[in-house]
Order: structure tokens, then C-alpha cells, then sequence
């Protein structure tokens, strides 16, 4: 019997340090896990399809059945985990589909692309073309609102429904909306700060955790206030 305990007890300390390994060495795989958890929720998979020569990620609902669909399109430098909280409370009644958009989360970095609203909204009418979508309901928060504002405008007869979550797109006075990141986060008050812009509450997140998204923020700012705050400012003719 001893014996056992001793085993049990070696087990459970091998899970501890396994785990204290992820939490302090490994926080990108804690994420996953949990927006992996988010989706299971929503019974979302993930998804690649092929637009234009252009690999697209996206989740979508494991069984696309008759019921209606609502696409759910995330702000600047976010990516398709944003919605997928919601997404589980939405999946008992609709189809769900969330996209990353054009040069955003696991869609590549092509410099060559347009993105600014137009060419964000016209990439997202030929990602519903290819996936044979009549008519549905859009959601876009920020950026995304103001892609699904302009794609609206765009095809009318496309969308059921056009739902904006503090969007962009409307001009305030002088008020300038896309800004980028600028300078490099270097503490915890100035990342709560960013986290101010985009959060009603802003969260409370483990240390680990909030380095690692220093980290990414930091190592996308250049992509971000270079790229696609300038196409925005700047766009294509």
C-alpha cells in the first residue's frame, strides 16, 4: 500500500511541475488550450480554405446545418479567437463562422495585399462566395465593424442582419481612429493601458501570461502601425 502512495504521490508531482512548466515556460500553449476549450464550448472547428490563392483560417460550427448563420469578423491586430466566447452562447441558434481577417491571426503577412476597408471587405465577399453563403448575419467589432459596415454597403442583398460593436468608420471632430500601437510596451501599467482601448473591464491576467502578450504585441507593432494602419490612412486607388 506504500508502495502506491509513493507512486500516486510521484504522479501528482509530475502533473504539478508539468504544469508549472506550461503556466511559466509554455503560456502560447495554455492559450490554446483554453480558446481550444472556448471552441469545443461552441462546437467550432477549425478550418483552411483556399481564396484566391490566399490560405484563409477560420472556425466554423462542426455541423453546418439549416439554421441561420451569423459571421462574427474581430478588430485590428486581434484574430478569430476573439468571438469564440460567444460564439457558444450564439451556437445553439445559428451557424457560426469566424474568420481571421486578411493579413490577421494564421492568414499570412503578404505585403502585396490591400488592406484597407475596401480590400478587407472585398476579401471577405470572395471568402463567403467560396463558401457558397446566400445570406446570413454579420458582425464585425472595430476594424470588423467597419470591414462589415463597407461589405454592407458593398452587397446589401447579402446580410439579413448588421450588428456594429464599437466600430469604426464614422468621423468624430478630429478624433483619429487608427493610431497603431506606437512605441514598444515595456510595463505592466502601459499594457493595461492597451488593454483599456479594446476591454469594458479590463481582465485580470497571470504574469506569464501577460509577458508573452507584451511579447507579441511588441514583435506585431511594426506590421500593424507600418501596414495596416497605413493602408487605412493610405488606401489603394
Amino acid at each position: 500500500m506504500k508502495k502506491l502512495f509513493k507512486i500516486i504521490g510521484s504522479l501528482l508531482l509530475i502533473l504539478i511541475l508539468a504544469g508549472t512548466a506550461v503556466y511559466f515556460l509554455f503560456p502560447q500553449k495554455l492559450i490554446d488550450f483554453t480558446n481550444n476549450q472556448y471552441a469545443n464550448a461552441a462546437n467550432l472547428t477549425k478550418n483552411v480554405i483556399t481564396v484566391n490563392d490566399y490560405k484563409v483560417h477560420y472556425f466554423s460550427s462542426s455541423e453546418m446545418n439549416k439554421k441561420e448563420t451569423i459571421i462574427l469578423v474581430h478588430g485590428m491586430g486581434d484574430d478569430k479567437n476573439s468571438f469564440l466566447q460567444t460564439a457558444e452562447l450564439l451556437s445553439k441558434n445559428y451557424n457560426i463562422i469566424l474568420p481571421d481577417l486578411l493579413g490577421h491571426g494564421e492568414n499570412e503577412r503578404d505585403p502585396s495585399k490591400d488592406y484597407s476597408i475596401n480590400g478587407q471587405s472585398s476579401f471577405l465577399k470572395n471568402f463567403t462566395n467560396e463558401l457558397n453563403l446566400a445570406q446570413f448575419h454579420l458582425v464585425g467589432n472595430s476594424i470588423g465593424g467597419h470591414t462589415v459596415a463597407a461589405y454592407a454597403i458593398k452587397y446589401p442583398k447579402d446580410i439579413k442582419t448588421l450588428i456594429l460593436l464599437n466600430a469604426a468608420g464614422l468621423k468624430l471632430d478630429d478624433h483619429i481612429v487608427y493610431t497603431g500601437f506606437g512605441k514598444d510596451i515595456e510595463t505592466n501599467e502601459e499594457f493595461n493601458t492597451v488593454l483599456s482601448r479594446v476591454f469594458y473591464k479590463t481582465p485580470e491576467l497571470p504574469g506569464p501570461i501577460k509577458k508573452h502578450l507584451i511579447k507579441g504585441i511588441n514583435a506585431s507593432k511594426n506590421w500593424v502601425d507600418n501596414t495596416l494602419v497605413t493602408a487605412h490612412k493610405h488606401p489603394k486607388v
